[in-house]
């Protein structure tokens, strides 16, 4: 019988196929910016990736010195779908769905016009008002 760590290697390997290279929104309080996935490597610990920003008009820098960081999580702590993927008892989230990353930028859009970045809890409402509708 397969355990859940096995069923999540299993079921991840088509996911981190479409996720790499891919453009997500990145949310990490007090950080929500678009980042390129990459690098995606599993091991039999988990999982772990590279993040690069985005730059567009809007949109905040991440919390590290450099515009990249990695991100790693265990497999017990994987959360993942082709939408989105998030560990668990971790601050950061990654949505991949394009209709909502669209919605993400366009918000960014309007924000940039108003002369600000889009800051965590705008993401927040974003991600209310749009993400789960698709």
């Amino acid at each position: 019988m397969e355990t859940e760590v096995e069923r999540k290697r299993r079921l991840f390997a088509d996911i981190a196929e479409k996720a790499e290279q891919s453009i997500a929104v990145f949310t990490e309080n007090p950080v929500a910016t678009c980042v390129r996935v990459s690098h995606i490597v599993t091991d039999e610990w988990g999982v772990k990736l590279r993040i690069d920003r985005v730059s567009e008009p809007g949109l905040g820098p991440l919390r590290t010195a450099k515009d990249c960081c990695g991100l790693s999580t265990s497999w017990e702590n994987l959360q993942a779908s082709s939408r989105e993927g998030y560990a668990a008892y971790c601050a950061w989230r990654l949505i991949f769905d394009p209709k909502f990353v669209n919605a993400f930028l366009a918000l960014a859009a309007r924000t940039a016009a108003e002369g600000r970045l889009v800051d965590h809890a705008a993401a927040v409402n974003c991600i209310r008002e749009n993400y789960r509708k698709y």
